[in-house]
C-alpha cells in the first residue's frame, strides 16, 4: 500500500475509540438506517469502518458514529479508514451491480 494514500479520519469529538463502547442509541440508529439496504450493501458500509454486520455491538463509539455518518450520507466510501479502502468499497459495489451512492439499487440492464 502506498503510504501517501493512507489517511485516518480524525476523532475531533473525542468519542471513545475502545472496542465495544458503542451506545444502545447508536446501534438503534444503525439498525434503522441499514434496515432497507440489501445485506451485501450494508456489509460494505460496515466494512468501511472495519466492522461486520454481525459484530455491531463490538464497534467503538467513534466507529459507530462514522458508520451512522456514512449511512446518512449514502456513501460507504465517505468515511473509509483509508483511501485504498474507499476504492475497494466502491469497486465492490460496482462489481455487484449497485450504485455507489444512495439509493443503493441494482442498476438495470435495460437501456431506455
Amino acid at each position: 500500500m502506498w503510504l501517501g494514500n493512507y489517511e485516518l479520519p480524525k476523532n475531533s469529538e473525542g468519542l471513545n475509540e475502545h472496542r465495544g463502547t458503542s451506545t444502545a442509541s447508536q446501534r438503534r440508529v444503525i439498525e434503522r438506517l441499514g434496515r432497507r439496504l440489501p445485506e451485501i450493501v450494508f456489509g460494505l458500509y460496515c466494512l468501511s469502518v472495519g466492522g461486520r454486520p454481525e459484530e455491531l455491538d463490538q464497534l467503538s463509539e467513534w466507529k459507530a458514529g462514522l458508520l451512522i455518518h456514512s449511512l446518512q450520507s449514502g456513501d460507504p466510501a465517505s468515511v473509509a479508514v483509508s483511501r485504498p479502502m474507499a476504492g475497494t468499497v466502491q469497486s465492490l459495489l460496482e462489481f455487484n451491480g449497485y450504485r455507489t451512492t444512495a439509493p443503493h439499487e441494482p442498476e438495470s440492464d435495460s437501456k431506455d
